[in-house]
């Protein structure tokens, strides 16, 4: 589902918690929680729209994160407002289902985020460390280079002289010139 329909829906259910506050208002049950499911009801649809506007993929991710435990946290509000006879079943099931619609659509989305961020070795918006010199490209051994590259490393190489106070580098590609024109650029 579109981020854009994600919004609507967040708006939509925000206006139906507005709603739904007011009656139970008028009701005179319980008039000092209402507020904390009228404000977890209508936070997430805030978070979401701020979302589209993070500095970051980290930001994007993390807004999206808030807005799923706003979610979670409406959903216990409901839940107990149910349970106390507060509000009918009708109204329940009709809130549950909106709000687990949201809750399911955000933990997709926070997925297909993550899994984006994390493309050709990219970690949020932070790039991996390296160096080109000579058509060959050094790169920093780090835990997540060795997952990627599923390269045999053993904990003595981490260990040698000379690994201490340095970083240790592996040369991960090698660029092809005239001089090795018959040779493909190969990962080494």
């Amino acid at each position: 589902m579109a981020e854009n329909q994600l919004v609507a829906l967040s708006k939509q259910f925000a206006v139906d918690m507005i709603h739904l506050c007011d009656t139970m208002k008028t009701r005179n049950k319980a008039t000092a929680i209402i507020n904390q499911l009228l404000r977890s009801g209508t936070s997430i649809g805030a978070n979401i729209h701020e979302a589209n506007y993070a500095s970051s993929k980290a930001d994007f991710i993390n807004k999206f994160q808030i807005a799923l435990k706003e979610c979670y946290e409406t959903d216990y509000w409901l839940g107990v407002f149910h349970e106390a006879g507060i509000i009918t079943k009708e109204e329940y099931n009709t809130s549950f289902s909106q709000c687990s619609k949201l809750r399911k659509l955000l933990i997709a989305s926070i997925t297909t985020a993550k899994k984006k961020s994390r493309i050709r070795g990219w970690m949020y918006d932070k790039r991996p460390d390296y160096f080109v010199y000579g058509g060959l490209v050094f790169t920093t051994v780090s835990y997540d280079y060795v997952v990627r590259s599923k390269a045999k490393f053993n904990d003595d190489v981490f260990r040698e002289k000379g690994f201490s106070d340095d970083e240790p580098v592996v040369i991960s590609f090698c660029f092809s010139d005239k001089v090795s024109s018959s040779a493909s650029p190969a990962f080494i």
